[in-house]
């Protein structure tokens, strides 16, 4: 999320998601206009990355068998 005017339309766009597929789908959030993991969640996001190479991470651990926590 680029822009602090789209957060709006994050929420409801992750809140749709959720309405479709349940909670157990990760959500990750990044961009300039959230702040961090506490904000990705209050947006809906279950995981927040600051880059491309921290969503890659975050993919990455999230297909392997063991569980990732949002901290990571």
């Amino acid at each position: 999320i680029t822009a602090p005017e789209s957060l709006e339309s994050a929420v409801e766009a992750v809140s749709a998601l959720r309405r479709a597929v349940g909670d157990d789908i990760p959500v990750i959030l990044g961009g300039r206009a959230v702040d961090g993991l506490e904000h990705a969640q209050r947006l809906g996001a279950s995981h927040f990355s600051a880059s491309a190479a921290g969503m890659l991470e975050i993919l990455d651990a999230l297909s392997r068998p063991a569980k990732l926590t949002p901290e990571n």
